[in-house]
């Protein structure tokens, strides 16, 4: 047994985790002018950052290279090491003041879309995107590649994406214009207790352990977890059937993790290969909009819920989940449409991040991609660069 690399495994395989329920506190239960959070979440990264960049750790990772013929096939040093190369490239302060910035924003992001106030959020953006910059040019010098690539290095080279988004760019326009159609009967609104429950009924079918979770409502949709516990935010502002098809789509994340093997966690292959195949997991929960699951939701609702007006039977829910429609708001999104926002901010994040965009400009360039996308001009703010924290 290597008790050194076991070490560094128990070091990895909780402090991530408190940072991910902190960020979950901000965005469910704090006031939005409220700093203490965000003083806390400083401190925790600057001692995750102070650990890793340690005389301890270092001696540790020399001596679990020593005996790395003990390790077995799921424990990877390389992994460890690249993790390491990732936060030690960034000097403590600078990482401290990208962090404060981002808790702030996110949070001023809350205000922001209240107000349909851009110029709120771009003061506080534009600490983000000077710290950001000044992260890429360290991380490009390191990793030896482009500005985009060194934010991206975990998942997927930029050039490679852009191979695929350029297929999509070509095909999607005219089939999402081909597979347009109007919905067939408004839903009435529901209570937020009874979509509740509801949504937590489809997550047990879904097999997931409520027990080890719990959901909240927030302004954007996420999902976070630790090695044994996922926390779940959906929001109730929108449609029902929008909102359960935010949540259909985070319990796939939550599912992805709670169903991992003992053996992988605290590992760092229990980290998802990147974003790519993370996204796919819960994008395979696209078969909630199919004829099957909408016949299967309509007694559900029925027999369970008593819904048994129009608006809930089988036809008129399969018409919902399938209907393509230009959106300006990427959550509320069809299947294919989903796909066109994705790529809208792709690009736009890399002409930000190589310079090549003012945040001044912002909210017009993003207008004009979005009608370049979708043929749709958001009316305002927040149907377009203000929509999501995204």
């Amino acid at each position: 047994m290597n008790s050194n690399y076991t070490a560094l495994e128990n070091e990895f395989a909780t402090s991530p985790h408190f940072n991910n329920i902190l960020s979950c506190d901000v965005a469910v239960n704090f006031p939005i002018n409220s700093s203490s959070r965000t003083n806390e979440i400083i401190t925790l990264t600057s001692f995750i950052h102070a650990m890793i960049e340690s005389s301890i750790f270092k001696e540790l990772i020399s001596k679990a290279k020593e005996k790395s013929n003990n390790l077995n096939k799921w424990q990877d040093i390389r992994k460890i090491k690249k993790k390491i190369t990732d936060t030690n490239c960034i000097n403590k302060q600078l990482k401290k003041k990208l962090v404060a910035a981002t808790t702030t924003t996110e949070h001023t992001w809350s205000k922001a879309i209240k107000n349909n106030d851009y110029n709120l959020f771009k003061t506080h953006l534009q600490k983000v995107s000077d710290y950001t910059e000044e992260v890429t040019k360290v991380r490009e010098a390191v990793l030896n590649c482009g500005l985009y690539d060194s934010l991206i290095n975990l998942s997927k080279k930029s050039s490679k994406i852009k191979q695929v988004f350029s297929v999509l760019k070509t095909a999607l326009p005219e089939l999402i214009k081909h597979t347009s159609k109007k919905e067939l009967v408004q839903n009435s609104e529901l209570a937020s207790e009874m979509r509740k429950l509801i949504m937590q009924h489809i997550m047990q079918i879904m097999q997931f352990d409520l027990i080890k979770a719990r959901l909240d409502e927030a302004i954007h949709p996420f999902c976070v977890w630790t090695a044994h516990y996922a926390r779940l935010t959906t929001r109730y502002k929108y449609s029902f059937i929008s909102g359960l098809m935010y949540i259909i789509n985070e319990t796939e994340y939550a599912l992805y993790e709670q169903n991992l093997l003992e053996i992988y966690k605290g590992q760092q292959v229990w980290l998802a290969k990147g974003i790519a195949f993370h996204e796919s997991k819960s994008l395979f929960m696209a078969i909630s909009r199919s004829k099957k699951f909408t016949e299967f939701l309509a007694k559900l609702l029925q027999d369970e819920f008593a819904l048994k007006k129009e608006e809930y039977s089988a036809e008129n829910l399969y018409s919902k989940t399938t209907r393509v429609k230009p959106d300006f708001i990427r959550v509320k999104a069809a299947e294919l449409t989903y796909l066109m926002h994705i790529i809208l901010r792709f690009e736009i994040k890399e002409i930000l991040i190589n310079g090549d965009l003012h945040l001044d400009e912002l909210p017009k360039f993003w207008d004009s991609k979005m009608y370049e996308s979708l043929v749709n001009i958001p009316v305002n703010f927040n149907n377009g660069c203000l929509q999501d924290i995204n």
